[in-house]
């Protein structure tokens, strides 16, 4: 703070000379006493203007000035004119700052921080004016313009001194304010400036979560694909091992001098022939589609005769039918076509087919049949059945049948693998096509799967 010293002897010097001019001393005390009060008042103020109007008034009361004014510096840096105690003068005032920018009288009486007289404009009272800046070491707050009277000249060196305590006490509490602000924008500038660090901590961990989560599920669906493609291969595989094992006993048997069935082993090796088509099929589609990426499943339409492919799927299960000595039966009506897509159809009659096999009993028998019916709105479906002996089904198995990866009461009969994964296969596949799949089950007495799907018409 650049305020002018007030040390015992200058008091001492300005109270006598008080004394000889007013001769009584409750004048001064009056003064000091009202310094006093400023000085706690101007402390509350919370606003510039609050501390302008507040010092302006003071400043009237010692009956100096005709009129006064401030020039404050405005947030562009501007010198804004401001309390003009006269607004009549306005215009004749900033003509009179005008001036003394001009000639360099206001800048000289920023920097010197006490008052300045100068000479008054023509349109303004008095012919004496006094500018007094209102600095600090950090800031330029603003001017003190105010306009003299011609009868304190006696007075006027004491009066000023007090002019410069006001002021020196507001400047000290404006600069309080500016730098209050300058902080609490600063808090504010901080707390927006965490606050959108935060945020986009919290987006990039968002998106994060998301890839993760995106990851996660791709890796679900990878292993829950694969997992599809080895239940595929795996009754295939079963069909290869079976038939090359009885055409290697025959050929064993043939030459230990047994007569060789030539005809059988050629079936066993078509039958061998179609298994090892299927699982070129499935790997080729496994390595080729987006289905290992998406979860999808592409689907090749054709009109199909579902007896043949019937047929099929029933030869190619032989072998392990056999194995367990179960009587494998197919009964099926002529020229059922369904739009279809044939390798799907046949991968969902092979999942229904081993299944019966795998859980039915030794010596038992497993019947499948394709059928036509008509629902009661008229809509014709073909109906795909596998029937079985084996334990049947109880209520808490029926509720989670179709889902992925489930394991039931029943278990496989001579000890098979099972995923969990062929019956979810089949109800995916059978719904992609519109149709329905129904089991038929108590627990004892065996278990009827069926599907239905809609059926179409016979090409050409």
């Amino acid at each position: 703070m650049n305020s002018q010293p007030i040390n015992a002897r200058f008091l001492e010097q300005r109270i006598n000379r008080i004394h000889n001019l007013t001769d009584g001393s409750e004048d001064l005390i009056v003064i000091f006493e009202s310094i006093d009060r400023f000085q706690k008042e101007v402390q509350d103020c919370r606003t510039q203007t609050e501390a302008l109007t507040l010092l302006q008034s003071y400043i009237h009361g010692i009956q100096l000035f005709h009129e006064t004014a401030f020039a404050m510096v405005d947030s562009n840096h501007f010198f804004e004119l401001q309390l003009c105690s006269n607004p009549d003068h306005l215009e004749a005032t900033e003509s009179f700052l005008t001036e003394q920018i001009r000639e360099g009288r206001f800048a000289w009486a920023l920097q010197q921080n006490r008052p300045i007289l100068v000479d008054n404009h023509p349109d303004l009272p008095g012919k004496q004016a006094i500018l007094h800046g209102m600095s600090t070491r950090t800031h330029s707050i603003g001017m003190f313009i105010g306009f003299l009277r011609s009868d304190h000249s006696g007075m006027r060196s004491a009066m000023l001194r007090i002019l410069s305590v006001l002021i020196d006490a507001t400047v000290f509490v404006l600069e309080n304010q500016i730098l209050h602000n300058e902080l609490r924008e600063y808090n504010l500038t901080l707390e927006g400036t965490v606050e959108a660090r935060t945020q986009e901590l919290r987006s990039a961990n968002h998106h994060l979560y998301q890839s993760n989560l995106e990851l996660k599920r791709l890796n679900e669906v990878k292993s829950e694909f694969l997992g599809i493609a080895a239940h595929d291969l795996k009754n295939p595989l079963s069909a290869i091992l079976g038939f090359t094992q009885l055409v290697a006993l025959s050929l064993q048997e043939a030459a230990n001098g047994a007569p060789l069935d030539h005809a059988e082993s050629i079936e066993m090796l078509q039958q061998v022939e179609q298994s090892v088509s299927h699982m070129v099929q499935v790997i080729h589609e496994l390595i080729n589609s987006e289905s290992l990426d998406s979860g999808k499943i592409q689907l090749n339409t054709e009109p199909l005769d579902l007896a043949k492919i019937t047929r099929k799927v029933v030869a190619i299960n032989q072998s392990n039918a056999i194995s367990k000595e179960i009587e494998l039966s197919f009964r099926g009506e002529p020229g059922l076509i369904a739009q279809a897509d044939a390798l799907r159809i046949h991968e969902a009659m092979d999942n229904l087919i081993s299944n019966a096999i795998k859980y039915s009993p030794f010596h038992s028998s497993v019947e499948i049949s394709l059928n036509e019916l008509v629902d009661s709105g008229g809509k014709q479906w073909v109906r795909f059945s596998v029937k079985d002996q084996g334990p049947g089904l109880t209520e808490a198995d029926k509720g989670k049948l179709f889902q992925r990866f489930q394991k039931l009461s029943a278990r496989p009969t001579a000890g098979e693998s099972s995923t969990g994964l062929g019956l979810s296969i089949v109800k995916s596949i059978v719904e992609l096509r519109h149709g329905v799949v129904r089991v038929e089950s108590e627990p004892g007495k065996g278990a009827n799967f069926s599907f239905d799907l809609p059926r179409g018409q016979n090409p050409g």
